[in-house]
Parts: structure tokens; sequence; C-alpha cells
């Protein structure tokens, strides 16, 4: 995952209403931001002059930098990602700790902001013991040795570390404060979670599952090993195996050939 900088990109056009001569340099840290997160979360390479494009394209430049929202909803379609917003430090720093998730939000600058002197987005790129690390992409050499800056950040590289306190004072709460994103998980079926607690159960690899069952299909009626008396009450109880008297196995097909077959 790269982090980008968007002092780096000067010959990069991000032009404006307002700004008609505008640049990523001048305008992009939202457009930085998004090429990090989307990057980060799909192992896609999407860099800054993919982002600048396609943010133009939509129509979410806005006269002061990025329309936040609309290219938050529009990248999370592109790339099948998932994305709220939410007020909450808490909730935010939760989903970057638990769910792998990374964060843009935005800065709202001021004589004594704290990331920056007007409005600013930056990324919650992890979260690393009692601080959130932050990924700026307006950072440059001596930014944060500024005197209201210095006793509130550590900077190694182009990691900004700041607590969770800090942070929250810092940005916006008239907006959006933080654009939450993460990979969409996508819901197993049922037969599926059925495999995988069998798995669990008889103690054994989901292959190894996988494997027997597919015997069993191909030979029913055949009579059942320790492993696989074992191995099949969970799917007895649940209808998709019948065990004869004599111990001989019957499959009820149902959906279990289809995803058998898909699992092999």
């Amino acid at each position: 995952m790269a982090y980008y900088n968007q002092n780096n990109y000067d010959r990069i056009p991000y032009p404006s209403s307002g700004n008609p001569n505008g640049t990523v340099k001048t305008s992009g840290c939202g457009v930085c931001c998004a090429s990090m997160v989307v990057e980060g979360l799909t192992g896609k390479k999407w860099p800054p002059i993919e982002s600048t494009a396609f943010s133009l394209k939509i129509g979410a430049r806005a006269s002061g930098g990025t329309d936040m929202i609309m290219l938050s909803k529009a990248i999370s379609k592109l790339f099948g990602l998932k994305v709220w917003q939410t007020k909450s430090i808490d909730e935010a720093i939760s989903a970057v700790r638990y769910d792998g998730a990374f964060v843009i939000t935005n800065a709202k600058g001021g004589d004594t902001g704290l990331f920056s002197n007007g409005g600013h987005f930056i990324m919650i790129e992890r979260i690393q013991g009692p601080y959130a690390v932050v990924w700026d992409p307006g950072l440059y050499t001596g930014k944060y040795d500024k005197p209201w800056r210095k006793n509130k950040v550590t900077v190694y590289e182009n990691d900004v570390f700041v607590t969770p306190e800090n942070l929250d004072a810092d940005i916006r709460k008239d907006y959006a404060s933080y654009f939450i994103f993460t990979k969409v998980q996508e819901e197993k079926d049922e037969m599926a979670q059925y495999i995988e607690q069998l798995s669990t159960k008889a103690g054994v690899s989901v292959d190894t599952v996988i494997d027997r069952l597919a015997l069993l299909i191909k030979n029913q009626d055949q009579v059942l090993d320790n492993y696989q008396t074992k191995g099949v009450e969970y799917l007895k109880d649940k209808g998709v195996i019948s065990v004869l008297r004599d111990g001989r196995a019957q499959v009820n097909w149902g959906d279990l050939g289809t995803v058998l077959s898909r699992m092999e």
C-alpha cells in the first residue's frame, strides 16, 4: 500500500470554478486519501492521477477541495467497498482497530490547526497502542514543528502518531466527520457454514470434510467408518445426510452437491 503526498503532484490539474489553475498539490488532499484507501482495501493500483480524473468526472471537485460525501459513495460503488459516516471518534477508532478499516477525516484548520491552517483531508491508517497513526497527504519537513503542533504529535517517516483525543479536537463537526471504509464481507451460504462448523466439530480441515463428503456422494449407501460417523453427525442433525439402521449413509441432495462441487 502506497503513501501519496499531494506535494509531489503539482503537474496534475485539479481545477475548480473558483480555482481554474488548481492542482493536486494545491487542492488534492482528498483524492490522495481516496487513492490510499482504495489501494489499501483492494490491493489494486489507483494512484492520484486516476483518483483525480475520477473525481473530476463525477463532479466531486468542490470549490474548496473535494466533496468527500460524493466521492466516498462513488469509489465505494466502483470498487465494491462499504462506507459510512460518523461523528464518533470511538466508532472510527474501533473500525480501524478491529475491522481493518481505513478512515478519511476532515481537519478544520485555523491559525492553530493541528493538521492544517485550512480544511484538510487526512487518513487514519492504523491504530498502534494508544495512538491513531495518520497518513497526512500534505506532510512536509517541519510541518509539525510549529509550537502549537509539536507537543501533540510524533512524526516518524510518513506516520503521524496522535492520540484520539487530540485528533478528534481538530476535526470538523459541522461536516460528516469520519468516513469509514471497509471491505464488503461476503455472506456465506448456509451449507458453507455447515461445512465449516462440521470441520470444527470433527477437528479436521475444511478440505478433508469436503473430500469425505464428496466420497459419500459418489458412494452412497457405503458403511461409514469412524471418522465419517463422527463427521456426519452434524449434517445428519441438519437433515443433509441420513444414516440407516445398518450404518449406511444416504445423502439428501438438496444443495449439497452444488456446494461441494463449488468448494472443491
